[in-house]
C-alpha cells in the first residue's frame, strides 16, 4: 500500500515540477519580452525630448552622453551605408535588409547575432527629410537569463521535492499505521479511531464487515474440515491425497498403517507418495495414468500378509486437475475367503465323488448279476459303509457351511460343563472300543459356563472323535477340564500319531489330512476345521502341541 501511495506521490511530484517550469518559462518569457519593449519606447520618448529643439552641435553632444550607456546607444543616420557601418561596428554578424521598410516602421525591430548570441532592438526615429535618429538597445537574452536562473531554481525545487516527499512520507505511514491498527481493531470490532483520521472511519467499517465475514467463513471452513478429519480418521479404509507433483496433502491412519515406511511420530505431509509405497509396477502405472484423459484405475498391492486394493483417481476443478485421491481397501479377507470357498468346492466334489463312485460301481456289479451269492452281503455291507460316511460328510459340510456364515444362533445358557463332557465320553465309548483306545476323564465335580449348548457339545464331540480315530493301537486318549477365574480350559491329550511342524500350520483347514496312507474312511477331514470355526464363534481360542510319533495335546480356552 505505501509503496503504491509513494509511486503516485513522485509521478505527480514529477508532472509539478514539469508544469511549474513550463508556467515560470512563459511568465519570465513575457514579463522580459514587455519590459524591454517598454525600456525602449521609454528610452526613445526621453531621447526625442532632448534633442528635438536643439541645434545639430548640441544634438551631437547629447547622443555622444547618452550612448554612454552601455545597453543603449543613439545615433544619427542618413542612409542605409549608415545604418549598416553603425550595425557592423557594435557587431560583425547584424545585417538589416530592407532599409525603408525599417524606416517606416514604428515598432522596434529585433537583430540577433549568432556569433556572440546576442540580441538588439533597433528603432528608427524621423528627425527631417532624409535625417533619422537610431535608437540600437542590446536586450538582455531570454535563455541566457533563464540558463543562469535554471541552477537557483533547480535547488530550489529539489529542496521543494524532497521536504514535499520527506512530509507526505511521514503522514503516509502515519496512515498506514492507523489503518492497520484500526482494521487489526476493526476485526475484532473495537474501532476506536483519532479525530484526525475521521475520513477513513467508513473504510475501517467495510473492513471490520469484510473481517467479520471473513472469520465466519473460516469459522465454517474450520468446521467442516475437522468433520471430515474426523470421519477420514475414522475410516478403515487408508485415504490419500495429493496435489499435481505427488506429494502428500492429506493422509489418515489407516493409510499410514498400511505404507511400507517406518512410522516413528514421521510427519507424512509433503512427502512424495513414492517414498511411502516403493512398488516400482504401480509407480509405473500412476505415472501412465497422468497422461490419460479418465486417469483412474486399480491396483493390488501384496505386503506383509495382506492383499489391498488400491484405487487411483483424479480430483478435477473447471476442467483443470488439481490432485489425486488413492483409497486402499484391505481385500484380504474376502480375498481368503474367496480362495477357501474356490478349495472347498473343488474338495467337496472330489470327496463327494469318492464314496460316489464305489457306491455306483458296487451296485452296477449287483445290478448286472455278476456278484456271487455269497459275496453279496458283503457288497451290500460296503455300499451301506460308504453310503453313511458320504451321509456324515455331507452333515459335516452343512455344519461348517452353517459356522462360515455364523448363523448359528447363539442362545446361550448356564450349563454345568462336567455332566456334559462324561456323557459324551460314555457316547464314545463304544467307538474307543471298537479302535482299541482307552479314555479317560478328569476334571471337578461340577463348572458352570454361560455359553451355547449344541456348540460346545459339538466341540467336545469333534475333538474326542478326532483323538479316537487317529490314535494308536492301545492308545490312550484323556480329556482334562480345569479353570481359573476368568476362563475353562479343555485340554484333549492322545498317544497318536502325532503331527509334523510342517503340517501342524495347516491341520485346520478344511478336506486337510496329516497323511493320506493313514487316512481312515468315515474321516471327512472337516472335523478339526468345525472345531476351529466353533472356537472363533465362542471367542475363545485353540493351541496345538504335538510331535511327530509322540502324539498330540490341543489345549481350548473359553470365556466363562
Amino acid at each position: 500500500m505505501k509503496k503504491q501511495m509513494m509511486k503516485t506521490l513522485v509521478v505527480l511530484l514529477l508532472l509539478g515540477i514539469f508544469l511549474s517550469f513550463t508556467v515560470f518559462f512563459f511568465n519570465f518569457y513575457k514579463i522580459n519580452y514587455q519590459r524591454e519593449i517598454q525600456v525602449n519606447k521609454d528610452l526613445r520618448t526621453y531621447t526625442m525630448s532632448l534633442i528635438e529643439d536643439v541645434d545639430l552641435d548640441e544634438r551631437d553632444a547629447i547622443l555622444k552622453d547618452l550612448s554612454k550607456n552601455k545597453n543603449s546607444k543613439f545615433f544619427i543616420i542618413n542612409s542605409q551605408e549608415d545604418l549598416e557601418n553603425i550595425l557592423k561596428s557594435i557587431d560583425k554578424d547584424l545585417h538589416l535588409e530592407k532599409y525603408e521598410d525599417f524606416l517606416e516602421k514604428k515598432e522596434p525591430t529585433n537583430l540577433y547575432s549568432k556569433i556572440n548570441k546576442e540580441s538588439y532592438y533597433l528603432l528608427a526615429t524621423n528627425l527631417s527629410e532624409e535625417t533619422y535618429l537610431l535608437t540600437l538597445t542590446k536586450t538582455n537574452n531570454l535563455f541566457k537569463n533563464f540558463s543562469e536562473s535554471l541552477p537557483y531554481l533547480l535547488i530550489i525545487l529539489a529542496i521543494g521535492y524532497f521536504f514535499s516527499y520527506y512530509a507526505t512520507e511521514k503522514n503516509i505511514d502515519n496512515l498506514v499505521s492507523v489503518i492497520e491498527d484500526e482494521a487489526m481493531m476493526a476485526g475484532k470490532n473495537e474501532i476506536n479511531l483519532d479525530p484526525k483520521y475521521k475520513e477513513i472511519y467508513p473504510l475501517l467499517r467495510i473492513i471490520e464487515d469484510q473481517a467479520k465475514d471473513i472469520d465466519r467463513k473460516i469459522e465454517k471452513l474450520e468446521e467442516q474440515s475437522s468433520t471430515i478429519d474426523s470421519i477420514i480418521s475414522k475410516m478403515e479404509e487408508g485415504m490419500i491425497l495429493l496435489d499435481q507433483d505427488l506429494k502428500i496433502l492429506s493422509i489418515n491412519q489407516a493409510a499410514i498403517n498400511f505404507s511400507q515406511v517406518s512410522k516413528n511420530d514421521l510427519d507424512f505431509k509433503g512427502l512424495y507418495f513414492f517414498d511411502i509405497f516403493r512398488d516400482r509396477s504401480l509407480k509405473e502405472k500412476i505415472l501412465a495414468a497422468l497422461g490419460e484423459d479418465d486417469g483412474s484405475f486399480s491396483y493390488e498391492i501384496h505386503q506383509d500378509g495382506k492383499i489391498l486394493n488400491l484405487l487411483f483417481s483424479k480430483v478435477e476443478q473447471n476442467d483443470r486437475e488439481i490432485g489425486y485421491v488413492i483409497l486402499l481397501v484391505d481385500e484380504t479377507k474376502e480375498k481368503l475367503l474367496e480362495i477357501q470357498r474356490s478349495e472347498f468346492s473343488a474338495n467337496v466334489s472330489h470327496e463327494l465323488k469318492t464314496p460316489l463312485t464305489s457306491i455306483n460301481g458296487y451296485a452296477e456289479m449287483l445290478m448286472a448279476g455278476l456278484v456271487k451269492e455269497e459275496d453279496t452281503k458283503k457288497f451290500a455291507g460296503i455300499i451301506y459303509e460308504e453310503g453313511k460316511h458320504l451321509l456324515s460328510m455331507i452333515e459335516d459340510i452343512i455344519k461348517i457351511s452353517k459356522l462360515d456364515e455364523e448363523k448359528t444362533a447363539l442362545e446361550k445358557d448356564n450349563i454345568d460343563l462336567i455332566p456334559l463332557a462324561k456323557k459324551i465320553t460314555e457316547n464314545l465309548e463304544t467307538k474307543a472300543q471298537a479302535n482299541k483306545v482307552n479314555t479317560n476323564f478328569i476334571g471337578p465335580d461340577s463348572l458352570f459356563i454361560n455359553t451355547n449348548k449344541g456348540l460346545i457339545t459339538e466341540l467336545i464331540t469333534n475333538l474326542y472323535d478326532n483323538g479316537i480315530k487317529y490314535n494308536k493301537e492301545n492308545g490312550n486318549l484323556s480329556l482334562e477340564i480345569k479353570d481359573d477365574l476368568k476362563n475353562i480350559f479343555l485340554i484333549f491329550s492322545d498317544t497318536g500319531l502325532g503331527i509334523s511342524k510342517e503340517d501342524q500350520a495347516r491341520i485346520f483347514e478344511r478336506f486337510y489330512t496329516v497323511d493320506k496312507s493313514h487316512n481312515k474312511k468315515d474321516s471327512s477331514g472337516l472335523g478339526l476345521s468345525i472345531v476351529k470355526h466353533i472356537v472363533r464363534i465362542l471367542d475363545g481360542d485353540i493351541i496345538l502341541k504335538s510331535e511327530l510319533g509322540k502324539g498330540s495335546t490341543f489345549t481350548i480356552r473359553l470365556k466363562k
